[in-house]
């Protein structure tokens, strides 16, 4: 990396430090975010990468602590066990890694773990203190820096799933003398009393909460305690510890799960669904576990991010320790996290089957959902102008429905040295001059190679022909002037998939095959081949069911298109339009020749 990359590298660092800080404090002081969890932990993931690629690591990075403002309206408060986060992973290679190195640290070849969801609430430790023989409620604190939290104590009193008192019962003979118990656990709230608290606050002309945890952490800090019991939120106990009079740790447990049975004993509320379980080198209990939690989620009172696993043994947790910031007996696995934060590069311009030109951001690669992403559409200009995206930019990606990129918006106080994106006044593919349609830029040459490419690619998808034929394949037949339509696919040999896409003999036989037997496809198929404007998957069922073959759909007026359930005036339209169009005609009477359900 070269002087001035260094530079500018450090340069984004310091304005993402800036960033994340600025975003701390308006959800810890002013507990009023002005970003969701998704796109902060972008930031900070953003700001964790560039630090391992480059070692370039400030003091005062957020990565170098647990990042939490104490407020000055509570009093502090020292846990007396600390309570730390936990590293987190979003995949199951990364939890293998985690688990191996465990082993290895431990020098087990097996290991004992306690799985159990992973709240999205607000973390609090409850202390109780002895006397006459019980243990009474002494404060309840947040997390604040891992040793040092708020006093929430009036707060959390007012939250019935937290006892008062504990007794021990025979437990209160064991080796040394309890003075003190912490219990730590998660103040959540559920979904359906957000959606009733969300309701009086709409009545009262004050801003609605986000979401369950943004209302939870609202709820635990109001100055005034009575606010607080009206919410109804609920303590989830997943940790209890023992402590003398001079704040040593006193083990009464071996376990980890028996530890949450006597939290359950002691009327507790512990995380649902908890269970054990022994692994040696794979991780596919956990995996298992991990994909029922993912599939459970939305069904659940409460919010959920993903799990936790914790080393079951407390011995071997005491082996394992801690960092400055994470336990390392534990781990997160995250659900998957739908937005990243990446560099626009440059942006080139493809053709689609109706000449529509799309601009494509080329990004710097980054991974969301276990996926690398290297592109995301810009849709039009109008798009682009709209959210001001400029090749050089820091923006924020997503997985449209999990399947297409797309950029969310621009960080723009990251902007730098970036540049405008120019409207191009030809096609890319034939050079043909482009017209303008509204936000679109079209080109008009029939015969431009791309919207051949493109329409032949279309036919063969999977809703369509269902046809496994790479785009690459598609791509030679054309350009080499071998194929110009979609029917002359079919009167190709296998010989020309092997030439053309250098495949052997059984696989160039296996994709002529494909195409044959897609000559049965059923008529509705057809009709979302031919890639109608407008006319999708739905569509095409609604009209085959009505009009059974495709002489029948051309002849149709616009009345009885537009009484097809779905087909409105604009889709009857596209439809009418397409059929008059000579070319789309003599496509039509060629295929009549190749399919069998036309």
């Amino acid at each position: 990396m070269s002087v001035d990359q260094n530079k500018k590298v450090e340069q984004e660092i310091e304005k993402l430090i800036e960033l994340i800080n600025y975003h701390n404090w308006r959800y810890y002081v002013l507990q009023d975010p002005e970003i969701s969890d998704e796109e902060y932990d972008a930031l900070l993931n953003r700001l964790k990468k560039l630090e391992k690629e480059t070692g370039i690591i400030k003091s005062y990075s957020p990565t170098q602590r647990i990042t939490n403002v104490i407020s000055t309206e509570f009093k502090k408060g020292n846990h007396l066990f600390p309570v730390l986060s936990l590293e987190a992973v979003y995949d199951k290679k990364k939890l293998e890694e985690y688990i191996k190195s465990v082993l290895r640290n431990l020098k087990q070849s097996e290991l004992g773990l306690l799985c159990e969801l992973k709240f999205d609430g607000v973390s609090l430790s409850v202390i109780y203190k002895r006397n006459d023989g019980i243990f009474i409620f002494d404060k309840a604190l947040t997390r604040g820096d891992g040793l040092i939290g708020e006093d929430v104590s009036l707060n959390a009193k007012t939250i019935k799933t937290i006892p008062l008192s504990i007794d021990l019962g025979n437990d209160n003979d064991t080796e040394g003398d309890i003075e003190f118990i912490q219990v730590n656990g998660e103040v959540v709230l559920y979904k359906n009393d957000l959606q009733r608290i969300n309701e009086e606050r709409k009545k009262e002309g004050v801003p609605e909460f986000s979401n369950t945890r943004n209302a939870a952490s609202g709820s635990l800090r109001q100055l005034d305690p009575s606010v607080t019991a009206k919410r109804n939120l609920k303590f989830f106990a997943y940790s209890i510890r023992f402590f003398d009079r001079e704040g040593k740790e006193v083990r009464i447990r071996k376990k980890l799960s028996e530890l949450f049975e006597l939290m359950k004993s002691l009327r507790f509320i512990v995380s649902p669904f908890f269970k054990t379980c022994k692994i040696e080198q794979d991780v596919d209990a956990l995996q298992e576990y991990y994909e029922n939690a993912f599939e459970m989620k939305d069904s659940l009172e409460f919010d959920i991010d993903g799990v936790v696993f914790k080393v079951d043994d407390l011995e071997f947790q005491d082996r394992l320790g801690s960092t400055l910031k994470n336990y390392k007996w534990a781990i997160a696995y995250k659900f998957h996290t739908s937005i990243a934060i990446t560099k626009v590069i440059d942006v080139v311009f493809e053709v689609g089957r109706t000449g529509v030109i799309t601009p494509v951001a080329l990004l710097e690669p980054v991974e969301i959902e276990g996926a690398v992403i290297k592109n995301a559409t810009l849709h039009n200009f109008d798009y682009i102008k709209s959210k001001d995206i400029r090749i050089g930019d820091y923006v924020e990606v997503r997985r449209a429905g999990k399947v297409i990129p797309e950029i969310v918006k621009v960080i723009k106080e990251l902007r730098g040295d970036v540049r405008e994106i120019e409207e191009p006044k030809f096609c890319p593919s034939c050079k043909a001059e482009l017209i303008k349609d509204g936000p679109f830029l079209i080109c008009p040459n029939k015969q431009c190679f791309e919207k051949i490419i493109a329409k032949i690619v279309h036919w063969f998808s999977k809703d369509a022909m269902d046809v496994d034929i790479s785009d690459g394949i598609v791509s030679k037949l054309v350009k080499n002037r071998i194929v110009k339509d979609v029917v002359d696919m079919y009167d190709l040999r296998p010989s020309d998939f092997a030439v053309v896409g250098n495949l052997g003999k059984k696989s160039a036989s296996k994709l002529y095959n494909s195409i044959q037997e897609s000559r049965n496809r059923s008529f509705d198929r057809i009709l979302y081949g031919l890639g109608i404007p407008m006319v999708g998957l739905r569509n095409s069922k609604s009209l085959a069911q009505k009009f059974k073959n495709i002489d029948n759909l051309m002849n149709a007026s616009f009345a009885e298109l537009v009484s097809v359930e779905g087909i409105g005036n604009e889709v009857a339209n596209s439809i009418i339009q397409f059929f008059k169009d000579e070319e789309n005609r003599k496509l039509i009477e060629r295929l009549k020749r190749v399919m069998n359900n036309i």
